[in-house]
């Protein structure tokens, strides 16, 4: 009956141990492994089960046993995969990078970081095409024009990131790694703009952009601005250390990061605002809802709390078109599934850990608290 009801509690603990189970091999045996063998091995097993499916019952201890293992394998393939891509070496030497730019650049102490995707090397496209990588330049003017989109080349020599204090508990490198970066560079200045391709996600950084300009202009003071942004947008970067401390002693930090919070306020507005326009039609109803909360969830930048937050509320959203109840664990579940599907490493990230242990115990013990 559990598992009628929460499907998805049979799925994630096995796809959550093989990513696991993949990280603890991931110097060994899996790399010497194709990760299209796996996936091949997972796809012979799904085979399987539907045979049993459609020869046995659905709670049949062998389907059970084969869906476990099915789901293992799809969550070391996951890592596998993920890993190759983000840990793959870059040639070494100084070469002319081909990249795009996937952030605004932001200003350190004596130098500008800019986040980037390699497109080409030495002008030929190559395995590491998409790779991750953080260029420091020297401070110059012509980094105000720079914006997510840009496609520019620059003369560069990546080094590989390493943890440069072993002293501490903190392991920098795998933890850069986890966010997909393994190398950095240096660079005086770009060669040139080769040209500007906006993709969505660029675009959505533009806006935020602008969004903040304007919030800036009618709010004036620094503090202010800075809150209104970090409640609104989840820009947090802009809060001085005062105002974190005295949110964190009155206990409620979390607010400032963008999540369910959030998306359900926003979710609020739209159904308010379609029922004073009249609009009837339950499907556009949820459409138009969907489309607002996922573009909001870009435009916050996609953190692991927004994204689950965004993905529960869209199963539950469209369980109420298809007339169907969703039990709240079971989105959440699922929700967590999608995601680690898509980037197993999600799981090392205490953003997500935190973001779906708080929602769980929420959604498991609320009317217990509450009664």
């Amino acid at each position: 009956m559990l598992y009628k009801e929460i499907p998805f509690l049979r799925f994630c603990p096995p796809l959550a141990t093989g990513i696991l189970a993949g990280k603890l091999i991931s110097a060994g045996l899996v790399q010497n492994i194709y990760a299209p063998y796996y996936l091949l091995l997972s796809l012979l097993i799904f085979i399987i089960i539907r045979y049993i499916r459609e020869k046995s019952s659905y709670l049949s201890d062998k389907f059970g046993i084969l869906i476990t293992i099915f789901f293992f394998i799809t969550g070391l393939t996951a890592y596998n995969i993920k890993f190759r891509k983000n840990s793959s070496a870059l040639p070494s030497g100084k070469h002319t990078y081909v990249v795009r730019v996937t952030d605004y650049p932001s200003e350190r102490k004596s130098t500008i970081k800019v986040p980037v995707k390699i497109i080409k090397i030495d002008n030929i496209k190559s395995h590491s095409r998409n790779k991750k990588l953080l260029i420091y330049f020297i401070k110059s003017a012509e980094w105000n024009t720079i914006k997510p989109g840009d496609i520019i080349s620059v003369n560069l020599e990546p080094l590989r990131i390493v943890d440069f204090d072993t002293t501490d508990n903190f392991d920098y490198s795998t933890y850069m790694l986890t966010r997909g970066y393994n190398y950095y560079a240096f660079a005086k200045t770009c060669l040139k703009t080769e040209t500007r391709y906006r993709r969505f996600t660029g675009q959505s950084l533009i806006i935020r952009s602008k969004l903040l300009a304007v919030i800036e202009k009618n709010i004036g003071q620094e503090e202010n601005f800075a809150l209104v942004s970090a409640l609104v947008l989840g820009q947090k970067q802009m809060l001085g250390p005062e105002i974190k401390e005295e949110f964190s002693r009155a206990g409620i930090m979390h607010i400032l990061a963008v999540s369910g919070l959030h998306v359900g306020i926003v979710s609020i507005l739209i159904m308010t605002l379609l029922k004073v326009l009249r609009i009837r039609s339950r499907r556009m109803q949820i459409t138009i809802l969907l489309v607002v909360l996922w573009s909001y969830a870009i435009l916050t930048g996609l953190g692991p709390s927004v994204v689950r937050a965004a993905l529960m509320f869209s199963f539950l959203h469209t369980g109420k078109l298809i007339k169907r109840s969703a039990n709240s664990i079971n989105s959440l579940l699922a929700s967590a599934f999608l995601m680690l599907v898509i980037n197993p490493l999600y799981l090392f990230d205490a953003g997500f850990l935190l973001s779906y242990s708080a929602v769980f115990y929420i959604l498991a013990y609320y009317k217990d608290l509450y009664n």
